[in-house]
């Protein structure tokens, strides 16, 4: 379900009426092409397939969830669901994936729900600081999300509510919950059987994201070799850097070369923080004669991430007591 637009905050004025006028003439009209359908299509189609025979009377509802506010009026980069990117490719907000059950029960129509891109055209473009285009970049659009995900239908997220109503009163339904708290409020989920059929869809959806397909497969293999540039560049790095933080900042910095992010908070633990599972400050000096555990990932484009740790000597060399010990802890690997 659609967030709504930020509320004006105490310091806005109002928007001039000829200020409006003004910035809505002489654009350049929108691209009418339609994007080529992603690569990976075959695959994620054949994903909501399996997923369509396992619930084939039952109505599918998967959101990817919204923007989460880091401080005031600013939020952190959205990542989508895993779960709604694996039958989708979809990497936009706010989204929904609706799986219909078919006339036939035994398939579904897929309609994916997107936000609107009416371009400049609207006001919004530039008054709404958190979706407007002018603010945050041009969403993707209606036509533009069929082509792309090669998805059955495509409608407005303004459509959502009423478009699951009308569903829900043909048959029964099951909801991925966990990612959108509104829409989790539009539903009632009150009753232990809805509970129960919302569970066995999270269940299905884990177990069939447990078996990689060969497109999984590629995107592992990659984003493993990117992971693994990152830890020669921080390798690199080591001979003359001071502190964890800036081995922190020379992965993130491959992270974001090849790829969309860190998988999950580095973990560079030097000296004694290397006893610590999860130390993820990483604000402490490096000292010539310890060792740095290196726990780190890169996320793809594709969302898929890998995960490595390697125990590194600051200094370039293991002492001989250091030596025993990660020799003892290899052979045991």
């Amino acid at each position: 379900m659609s967030k709504p637009a930020l509320k004006s905050a105490s310091h806005d004025s109002a928007t001039p009426a000829n200020l409006i006028s003004f910035m809505l003439r002489n654009w350049k009209p929108k691209k009418e092409k339609l994007p080529k359908a992603l690569k990976q299509v075959t695959e994620i189609q054949l994903r909501r397939e399996r997923l369509s025979k396992l619930f084939p009377r039952d109505l599918i509802v998967i959101p990817t969830g919204h923007l989460k506010v880091r401080s005031n009026d600013t939020h952190y980069s959205f990542r989508p669901s895993s779960d709604f990117y694996y039958l989708t490719g979809c990497l936009e907000p706010d989204c929904v994936l609706m799986m219909i059950p078919s006339g036939d029960g035994k398939t579904h129509r897929t309609v994916l729900f997107v936000e609107p891109n009416p371009g400049k055209t609207d006001e919004t473009f530039f008054t709404d600081r958190i979706k407007g285009e002018l603010w945050e970049g041009a969403r993707l659009g209606i036509p533009e999300s069929r082509a792309l995900y090669a998805i059955d239908d495509t409608r407005s997220l303004v459509n959502l509510a009423a478009d699951l109503k009308s569903a829900m009163a043909q048959t029964q339904f099951r909801l991925l919950r966990g990612n959108s708290a509104a829409l989790e409020d539009l539903l009632n989920l009150a009753l232990p059987s809805q509970l129960e059929k919302d569970q066995a869809l999270k269940t299905a959806l884990s177990e069939m994201r447990l078996i990689k397909d060969a497109s999984e497969i590629r995107e592992l293999a990659d984003v493993v070799q990117s992971t693994k540039l990152g830890f020669e560049d921080v390798i690199q790095r080591m001979k003359r850097a001071h502190s964890e933080r800036e081995l922190e900042g020379v992965f993130f910095t491959r992270a974001r070369m090849e790829g969309n992010d860190i998988g999950y908070g580095s973990i560079v633990a030097s000296g004694c923080n290397a006893c610590t599972l999860h130390w993820k400050k990483n604000n402490s000096e490096l000292k010539s004669g310890d060792l740095l555990l290196l726990d780190a990932g890169i996320e793809s484009n594709s969302l898929y991430t890998a995960d490595i740790t390697r125990t590194l000597p600051i200094s370039g060399k293991f002492s001989p007591e250091q030596k025993i010990v990660y020799e003892l802890v290899l052979a045991a690997h």
